[in-house]
């Protein structure tokens, strides 16, 4: 639903979902800082990081701020479902 990182920020606090898969490339602000954000003021959200290989660092950022877990793109259906299971069998 968001482009941006603001969005992400914005669009949860609307839409309060159950599981949000971020990126962590975005423009305004990388999905780090968003995922920090949202979970400043929801700290229940589950997120999960959606990266490139090769940003191994930004990954474990991710995790420190806050993030449940991580896909690698390119994403395969599969992998994602697995991900998500895992992440909601774990925290919810």
């Amino acid at each position: 639903m968001a482009t941006t990182g603001q969005q992400a920020v914005d669009c949860f606090a609307a839409v309060a979902p159950d599981v949000t898969t971020m990126d962590i490339t975005m423009p305004d602000m990388n999905g780090i800082e968003a995922t920090r954000r949202i979970l400043a003021d929801h700290p229940g959200a589950l997120i999960v990081i959606v990266t490139s290989h090769g940003q191994e660092q930004m990954v474990m950022d991710a995790i420190e701020a806050g993030a449940k877990g991580y896909i690698l793109k390119p994403v395969k259906q599969e992998k994602l479902a697995e991900t998500l299971d895992t992440v909601v069998a774990k925290y919810l």
